[in-house]
C-alpha cells in the first residue's frame, strides 16, 4: 500500500497509516509506504526526527519500537507547496514517480 499524506504537519496522518497497517488483522504480510509533503521546512524536519526509525537507510534503532518492520517505510520528501492547475510535471522528481500510483 502506498499513501501519500499532503500537508503532512507533525505527522498525525503518517502515524494514523502506520497504526491502520499495524493493526491489520488478516493473515496476509501488508508493506505499507507513506510519503509525507509538507510547504513548511520545519515541519518536515520534524517529520523527519520522528520517523527516523522507517525511513529508509536510518540509523536510528529502537527496540520499543512497534513499527520497526521491513514492511514500513516513511520517505518525508523536502519542503513542497501544491498549487491548484498544477500538473505531474510541474512536481519535482521525487514526487513524480508516484503519479498514478497513489
Amino acid at each position: 500500500i502506498t499513501c501519500l499524506v499532503v500537508g503532512a504537519g507533525l505527522g498525525r496522518l503518517v502515524r494514523f497509516c502506520l497504526d491502520a497497517a499495524n493493526t491489520c488483522t488478516t493473515n496476509v504480510h501488508v508493506h505499507v509506504h507513506v510519503h509525507a509533503v509538507d510547504a513548511n521546512p520545519l515541519a518536515v524536519e520534524c517529520l523527519k526526527k520522528s520517523f527516523a526509525p522507517w525511513i529508509e537507510n536510518s540509523t536510528a534503532q529502537d527496540p520499543s519500537n512497534i513499527y520497526q518492520t521491513p514492511q514500513m517505510k516513511v520517505t518525508v520528501h523536502a519542503p513542497f507547496s501544491l498549487f491548484p492547475g498544477m500538473q505531474h510535471v510541474d512536481l519535482p522528481t521525487t514526487l513524480q514517480v508516484l503519479y498514478r500510483k497513489c
